[in-house]
C-alpha cells in the first residue's frame, strides 16, 4: 500500500481556452484518476474554475462522504457560461 502524506492539492481549471471543452474533460480525468490512486482521506482537493471569473467549484473545506461522491462532484462541473 502507497504511503500518502496529508497535504492539499489545488487545481485551476482554464475554461477559455481555445480547446476548452476538451481541456477541461481531460482535467477532469486526471483529477478523478489522482482520487483513485491518492483517495480523499490525507489529501484534499480544490479545484478553480478559471472563466469570466475565477470560481471555487471544490474547495479544501468541502467535506466527501466518499471518493465516489468526490468524483460526482466533479462530473457536475462544467464550463461557466458568459
Amino acid at each position: 500500500m502507497l504511503k500518502v502524506p496529508e497535504m492539499d492539492i489545488g487545481f485551476a481549471v482554464n475554461a477559455r481556452s481555445i480547446k476548452a471543452n476538451e481541456n477541461f474533460r481531460k482535467m477532469k480525468e486526471v483529477i478523478k484518476e489522482m482520487i483513485d490512486s491518492f483517495g480523499r482521506t490525507k489529501i484534499r482537493y480544490t479545484v478553480m474554475v478559471i472563466g469570466d471569473e475565477p470560481v471555487m467549484e471544490i474547495s479544501f473545506s468541502d467535506v466527501f462522504p466518499s471518493d465516489m461522491d468526490l468524483k460526482r462532484q466533479l462530473d457536475t462541473l462544467s464550463i461557466p457560461t458568459g
